[in-house]
């Protein structure tokens, strides 16, 4: 399963398996990461997502901390195929 964490409406990462059975962070901005397994996954790109939002948004640290609430994972639509 493919996971998108989302900022309100906004993909941010996206977290894909690895036909190894383990998964890689598909970053906005580089290659994608070694693999590792999905808490690992999840927990980096949060760590990127958070650090990411903080700095470019420049508003008061109250604002910052109730924007971290806005941070979901969902999963991303699977792409079918022609034909199949």
């Amino acid at each position: 399963m493919t996971l998108g964490l989302y900022f309100g409406s906004r993909l941010l990462v996206s977290v894909v398996p690895d036909p190894s059975g383990l998964y890689r962070v598909n970053w906005p901005d580089r290659e994608p990461s070694d693999i590792a397994n999905l808490s690992r996954c999840c927990d980096a790109a949060r760590e990127w997502a958070e650090r990411s939002v903080l700095l470019d948004r420049k508003q008061p640290v109250a604002r910052h901390l109730k924007s971290l609430a806005n941070f979901s994972w969902r999963p991303l639509p699977v792409r079918r195929k022609a034909g199949a």
